[in-house]
């Protein structure tokens, strides 16, 4: 029983030193992946900052280049206003050369026709004096030249105005396509700011990803990392249990010396006192039996039930058509009488000339207690408690929680399933097992 205790106790420290150490596996792959997010991050980051300063330099072009339109069109509005002016003052000045047109043409028709030459000498001679001759005279030249100068003066002015008036419609065309131009322009670095604020977006989603994967794996790692510490308790806890368990099994070894030894001195004692008597093998019958139960600690109570009644390797029927060879000390059966264990131990013994270990436990332990193996005949198959056996073609049981059950593959076959020898308090029988059954399978030698 204490040899069993150590084993488990073994054997649990080493399943807590693996665990400890893939969850320290488990630890680095987690730190590599939350650097990898954290590079993620830092470099979405980056772009995004690098975008948005883009941006604000794009919005600063885009306001300049608004701000030139604007001037741009208040130009060229007043522009536009002027030639409109312009052309107005032409029309007016059109139609204050046609009439005064209209009135040369007059007068010079009128002297024609009324014999302006006559007319002007008549006024001649008919002035009071040589100075009123002159006034006349030159006041007629004066008005008649007044005239034509008028008509001149107009018609310059209506070149000048004409001259403004094309070149201020050059003006209102070049106006018109930099206004055009400069809003081409401001179209396009809008149009980039609107591709830039995309892109903004998607390296914030691409951050709010990463970040979100990135509390995920702390929260793992987290996880993780409290799951070692209690695996580290649990070590030290069975470290020390470990410890506790080997020093009683000193113990009980110290005192299971001191009985052999006292055994054998009243086997001797008996034997010669028999020999005195007459009755030396009921003696030392008696006292072999007396030494088997010193040495089993407490086992010869299901070796007593039917199965150790022959010794020196002869046999006995169990009752279930399975013959147990019980050939001494060493090869003691020392699991409870007629149990899935008890059957498989005797099994291997009987069949492979192999005594396993005394201390693997229950049917369930076995796939701890012994090495891992492949899926053939001759290797133990180890069923966890609760599990519910399923036969090919139907049919099948549920181990009993927590024991579970242990058995022999006897055949496998090509889709995976196996057929086991089983026994157990109700007989031994050979089961058809499907391959999507949950079992381990140890090797026991074989």
């Amino acid at each position: 029983m204490k040899k069993r205790i150590i084993s488990t106790l073994l054997l649990s420290t080493v399943l807590l030193s693996t665990a400890a150490s893939l969850t320290t596996v488990s630890a680095d792959t987690t730190d590599s992946k939350i650097a990898q997010q954290d590079k993620t991050i830092s470099s979405a980051q980056s772009a995004k900052a690098d975008a948005q300063s883009k941006m604000s330099s794009l919005q600063s072009s885009v306001d300049s280049l608004k701000s030139k339109q604007a001037k741009a069109q208040a130009q060229l509005d007043e522009t536009v206003k002027q030639a409109e002016q312009l052309s107005k003052q032409i029309a007016s000045l059109r139609e204050s050369i046609k009439e005064r047109s209209v009135a040369i043409e007059a007068q010079a028709r009128s002297a024609q026709v009324n014999s302006s030459a006559t007319n002007s000498i008549t006024t001649v001679l008919d002035s009071k004096s040589l100075t009123d001759a002159i006034q006349k005279v030159v006041a007629m030249a004066t008005v008649s030249g007044a005239s034509q100068q008028m008509l001149q003066q107009q018609q310059d002015e209506e070149k000048s105005l004409q001259s403004k008036l094309v070149e201020m419609q050059k003006n209102v065309g070049m106006y018109d396509k930099l206004n055009n131009d400069l809003a081409a322009q401001a179209k396009e670095l809008s149009d980039q700011q609107a591709q830039l604020k995309v892109a903004t977006i998607n390296y914030q989603l691409t951050i709010t990803t990463a970040e979100g994967k990135k509390s995920a794996l702390l929260a793992e790692k987290a996880t993780a990392e409290a799951a070692a510490k209690k695996a580290a308790e649990a070590q030290a806890a069975y470290q020390a249990q470990q410890k506790t368990a080997q020093a009683q099994s000193t113990t009980v070894n110290s005192n299971s010396s001191s009985s052999n030894s006292g055994s054998s001195s009243n086997s001797n004692s008996g034997s010669s006192s028999s020999s005195n008597s007459g009755n030396s093998n009921s003696g030392s019958s008696s006292n072999n039996g007396g030494s088997s139960s010193s040495n089993n600690g407490g086992s010869s109570s299901s070796n007593n039930g039917g199965s150790t009644g022959s010794t020196g390797g002869g046999s006995t029927n169990t009752g279930n058509g399975y013959v147990s060879f019980m050939g001494g000390t060493a090869s003691s059966n020392n699991y409870a009488y007629q149990n899935c264990t008890w059957y498989v131990w005797n099994y291997f013994r009987d069949v492979y000339k192999t005594y396993l270990p005394s201390s693997l436990g229950n049917g369930a332990d076995w796939a701890y207690s012994l090495p891992g193996t492949s899926k053939h005949a001759g290797a133990i198959v180890s069923f966890p408690g609760g599990t519910y056996i399923q036969f090919v073609g139907g049919g099948g049981f549920t181990t009993a929680s927590p024991y579970g059950h242990v058995a022999v593959v006897t055949a496998v076959y090509s889709d995976g399933s196996y057929q086991i020898y089983s026994g157990s308090t109700a007989g031994v029988d050979s089961y058809h097992v499907s391959a999507s059954t949950p079992a381990t399978f140890v090797s026991g030698g074989k």
